[in-house]
């Protein structure tokens, strides 16, 4: 009975991202309800997980990744920063992925320049 409950919880996901110099590289994420609920248990379980090496069909393997991703917008772990799907809902805490927050390359606020000098001839530029 509680075999069937975690496969019937069962949940997977693709994420493709493309590599540094290289070809995109697919990663999956699976999603589970644990059998357990007590934590040795439970890690002894994340563990047994990421152990499985399995085959794919361009005659590889795939394995768990190291490191999860870290999310720096919202904080996931099953997802990186360019594949946050919240910035797109309306409400959220921060500018839209796709929404162009540069200002124009006109002058700075109140007359300064752009340039990271020390002042100018007033003294301490106001």
């Amino acid at each position: 009975m509680a075999v069937a409950a975690v496969l019937n919880s069962l949940q997977v996901q693709s994420i493709l991202m493309g590599q540094h110099g290289g070809t995109p590289r697919l990663y999956w994420n699976l999603y589970l309800t644990p059998p357990t609920h007590h934590i040795r248990h439970y890690e002894e379980w994340i563990n047994l997980i990421r152990s499985i090496v399995f085959r794919t069909a361009l005659y590889g393997t795939g394995t768990s990744i190291e490191v999860p991703f870290r999310c720096s917008r919202c904080g996931a772990i099953d997802h990186p920063a360019g594949h946050c799907p919240f910035p797109e809902v309306q409400g959220w805490i921060s500018p839209p992925v796709n929404q162009n927050n540069q200002r124009g390359r006109g002058r700075t606020p109140r007359g300064k320049g752009s340039q990271r000098g020390r002042g100018n001839r007033r003294g301490r530029g106001f």
